[in-house]
């Protein structure tokens, strides 16, 4: 079996292959979630699902059909207890926004920070410098 990240993209669903590609229009597995079958299970939370089981030889997964032909995977899913019922929630949240944004030096700022780190000599700047370009 292969589980393959074809995107960096938040939410994007892995590619699975239990049985190699297939000249098939897709090589997607067949999955079975509680006796329902489904081709796509990125709608179900991980923390939900209590056991997985791959079918992979084509015996084992005849009782499903032409769809199984790459591959079935069974999914449990936990079961809930009568009486003990329980409310859990996941929370995620992303800023993408400056804290500080840093002041820029200006020119002779710049000149002074040079000079004093002993990277290049105040007249070589003077001279190549035209007195009127600034960064603030």
């Amino acid at each position: 079996m292969q589980v393959i990240q074809t995107s960096a993209a938040p939410g994007s669903s892995p590619t699975v292959r239990v049985r190699g590609y297939s000249s098939n229009v897709s090589s997607n597995p067949l999955y079975v979630v509680d006796g329902v079958c489904l081709s796509d299970i990125s709608g179900i939370d991980p923390n939900d699902i209590a056991s997985m089981e791959v079918l992979k030889d084509a015996a084992s997964a005849a009782s499903y059909g032409a769809e199984a032909g790459n591959g079935v995977i069974l999914i449990s899913i936990k079961k809930g207890k009568a009486g003990q019922g329980k409310i859990t929630y996941d929370f995620q949240r992303s800023s993408q926004s400056l804290a500080r944004i840093p002041k820029m030096l200006n020119a002779e700022q710049y000149i002074d920070y040079m000079v004093e780190s002993n990277t290049f000599t105040q007249d070589f700047l003077l001279k190549n410098w035209n007195g009127t370009t600034n960064t603030a």
